[in-house]
Formats: structure tokens, sequence, C-alpha cells
């Protein structure tokens, strides 16, 4: 009762033949049970198994009945599936690591799909009666992004030690109470440590500073070498910040009341995740106490795309109405003959006044870099068209950098220029040694960054209210080869 028996078909073998052959079969049963019988033919590398119910054989799952032959070749995997029953619509395999198809026999009804760790083969059975249907895979390295935390010592102009008591205003017009200003800056580079988070896929690196406000460091599409974002190589301090300490470069996260805010010289909380998608992402967060409010921004790499996000949460924990103001604030390099991609027919300052754009009411064009030629620093905040995207495109370089994001959440599209006479160009030497000049380019979520010019014009800045949460996601991608940007979106 309940016994069981296997045994091996050998046709054509002699009773001497089957005696050598039992000494040393060639064939390995892998299971022998009602739900699953599966070999091995060792000679050959092929394995046969039937599934009478859902399981798994090896690195394979079947869904239910199947008639399974298989073989590996190196990388290369030949599968031959059937139904025995013939009363399937469909069967559904999966395989442990990544495959793609190379051939299929016949070459319909089949779907072959990846989510970085497992491979999912549809089959379509439908009248097929029972044909074996032949399949020639390819395994695939894994698609995988990491994160990585390191400390990196890098040439540091150091700011001195605050101030030892607060005062509301350090600078005219920009208050600052409760925090300290940071006074004197070292025109000497020292070496210094600096912790540094590196989110990474095949086809992008981002870099991080939780030291440093949290900020993006820099971002490299892989292939080409070249940054997307600008990554100052030096730590430059110098008296421009709310507090006085900053630095150039990256991607700088402004909350507050105006920005540069007072945590963009000093750390910030932050902690890394390895997501269940295969993604990446490092948080980053802090209290800004002149307003009162809780912010915290997710910057989140996928595995398998060239962009990587930024998410908001921003809090207002006070019981009072908080100024809306943020901007992320990115720096990208004037070489390379950059154009300003700005889908808009207006402009205005910082005080509201209204200009045409991209060809002012003088007849210049400010949308090229090398076309610019201001006496003075220039602030350009492009509107005047339902628009969720800007960016800079490098036409000697064939190469670009985009930003998307839904118009709702962020209404402000800003570049920033230093000035190419002197008092612009010695910014230049005051803030990097070698990675040159620089642009900004930001998003706010009202159309300009305000002075008290702005409020008298239809361009006024809303109150984020008592105990609100305020939250949005914003992409950052390179462009390739494509000539110039007309337009781009979340999904290129």
């Amino acid at each position: 009762k309940d016994a069981s028996c296997q045994y091996v078909l050998l046709p054509q073998m002699s009773r001497s033949e089957v005696l050598q052959y039992s000494r040393k079969p060639q064939i390995k049963v892998l299971s022998n049970t009602p739900a699953l019988q599966a070999v091995s033919e060792i000679t050959l590398g092929m394995v046969a198994a039937n599934f009478w119910q859902a399981g798994s054989i090896e690195d394979i799952y079947s869904d239910g009945v199947a008639a399974v032959i298989y073989r590996y070749n190196a990388d290369t995997l030949f599968l031959n599936v059937s139904d025995p029953t013939w009363d399937r619509t469909s069967q559904t395999l999966t395989l442990q690591g990544t495959y793609r198809l190379l051939h299929s026999k016949p070459d319909d009804n089949i779907r072959v799909s990846t989510d970085g760790k497992q491979t999912q083969i549809y089959l379509s059975t439908v009248n097929r009666l029972g044909m074996t249907q032949q399949l020639v895979l390819l395994r695939t390295p894994a698609i995988v992004a990491t994160v990585t935390e390191t400390t990196e010592s890098l040439p540091t102009y150091m700011f001195g030690d605050p101030t030892p008591v607060a005062v509301l205003a350090p600078q005219a017009g920009r208050p600052a109470y409760p925090y300290n200003h940071f006074d004197g800056y070292s025109e000497q580079a020292q070496e210094h440590d600096w912790t540094v988070v590196t989110l990474e896929n095949p086809y992008i690196r981002v870099s991080m500073l939780p030291q440093l406000g949290g900020k993006i460091w820099g971002a490299v599409e892989k292939q080409s070498g070249r940054e997307f974002i600008y990554q100052n190589h030096v730590i430059k301090f110098r008296d421009i910040a709310l507090r006085g300490a900053w630095t150039s470069g990256g991607v700088e996260f402004n909350f507050g009341i105006i920005g540069h805010v007072p945590t963009t010289a000093t750390p910030v909380d932050y902690t890394t995740v390895q997501k269940d998608d295969g993604s990446v992402s490092c948080y980053v967060a802090s209290y800004e106490w002149i307003t009162g409010t809780w912010w915290m921004v997710e910057v989140n790499l996928p595995k398998d795309k060239a962009f990587f996000t930024t998410s908001v949460t921003w809090y207002n924990a006070s019981a009072m109405y908080q100024p809306c103001y943020q901007w992320m604030n990115a720096a990208y390099t004037i070489r390379g003959n950059a154009e300003f991609v700005y889908p808009g027919n207006a402009s205005i300052t910082h005080d509201g006044d209204w200009d045409t754009y991209p060809v002012t009411k003088e007849g210049k064009d400010i949308s090229w870099y090398e076309d610019v030629n201001s006496g003075s620093d220039m602030s350009v905040h492009v509107l005047g068209k339902y628009n969720h995207f800007y960016g800079i495109y490098w036409h000697d370089w064939n190469f670009g950098s985009a930003h998307v994001a839904d118009y709702a959440d962020k209404l402000g599209m800003k570049y920033f220029i230093w000035s190419k006479a002197r008092s612009g160009a010695i910014w230049e030497k005051l803030l990097t040694d070698s990675d040159g000049q620089y642009i900004e380019q930001q998003s706010g979520r009202m159309f300009c960054q305000p002075n008290e010019a702005c409020a008298f014009t239809p361009f006024k800045h809303t109150a984020l209210q008592p105990c609100a949460t305020d939250t949005w996601t914003e992409y950052w991608f390179p462009m390739m080869n494509i000539g110039g940007v007309k337009e781009a979106s979340a999904i290129g």
C-alpha cells in the first residue's frame, strides 16, 4: 500500500548494457510525488518535469499543470512547455534570475517580463491541443540600484564659529532669529572628512552630503561620464546664506522665509533605505526654527530608470500661518554652449516687473548663455504658459538635463546667472577652485521669489496653513543625442 517505484526506459540496450548502466546511472530523480515527477539526465544536462499542480523544481516554478523539459548551455536556457491535459487556457512559469527572450516557437501569445529578481513567462494555451511551445532565453545580469555611505576627504575652506548671540536680522531684511550667524571664512583649503551618500544604478549616479543641509552634491550620466547636475569638487564656504555660510553646486533644498536657508551648511537628519521594488532612497529632514515647520525630502533612485526623484513632505507644526517659501536650487555648468529651455512667453523679476521672453523688450535673446551680456547678476522667473518642465541643453556636447514637476505643484521656474562683469565673475574664484562658473535653475511653489515690491503685484505669495502638510514629487534626468529639447515629461 502507498508504494512507489521509479524506472528508466532503455530501448535497444542489451542485458549487459543495462547491467553496466545500473552501476552508474545517468538519471537522477529530483521528485517522485503525486504532485510532481521530475528527473535529470546528467549526460545531456536536461531536466524533464511533470507538474500536476502548482510547484517548483530547481529554479523554475509552475502555476499549475505543465509538462516541462529544459536544459542550460552556459547562460542560455532552452525551455519546452506544454499542457498535457489540454484543459488550460494559459500557463505561467517563474524563473529565478533575470532573462530576456531570444526566440520562441510559436512566436505569438508569449510574454516575458522581469522585476530584476525573477522572470515571469506567460504562455497562452488556447487551441494549442497539448502542443509544445519552445523558448530560448538568455540570462542577463540583475538590474540593481545601490545606496552606499562613505567618508571622503575634500579640500575645504571652512567658516568660523557662530556669533555668541543670535540677532534678529544679521543681514538687512533677512531675519534669522533664533539662529546664530557664522563669521570668518578661510582663504586656505584644508582636507576635511565629509559623509557622502551615493545612490547608483546602471545608468546614473547621485551623490548627497547630509552634513551640508542634505543637499544633492552632484549627478552623473554614466555612459557619457557627464554631470547633469554640477558638482563642485571643493567645499568652499562663503557669506551668502541666511546664516552666512554657503557652498555652490548640486541641488539645495530651501524651506522657510527666504533662501539660502539656515540648514544649508549644517548637518541634517538622514537615513537610507533599500526598497522592496529594487529602488533606493535617502531621506533627509530638519526642523526650521524661524517658521516652526518640519521638512523632509526623499531622494529616490529606481533600479532601472535614468532619473531620480525628490519627494517632499512639509509640515507646519505651528499654530500660525507661515510663508509658503520653497525652492529647489540646482546648479549646472555654463560650458558647452548652454541653452536655457523654459517654455513661456514672459518673465518677471523679484520685484514683479514684467518682460517678454525669451526675447526681451529690448530685443535681447536671454535663453542662450553665450548671448547674455548683463552687467549685473540676472534672475529670470519664466511664466506665461501651462508648463511642467524646464531644462538646459549643452549643444556642443549634445547633452542636457531636465526637471519635471506637476504645474500645480511647482509654479515657479527661475534661472539665475552671475554677472559676466567682474562683480559676478569674481564669484567663480570665490566659490570653486577648478570646476568653473555655473548657473542656477530653480523650481518654486510660487511664481517668483518675493521681496516687498512683489507684494504690490499679482504675483503675491500664499501661506502654509497651521498644522497643514504639503507634499509633491519632482523628476530630474539627463538627455543625450537629441539635438535639443522641445518637451519633457516624467516618462522622458
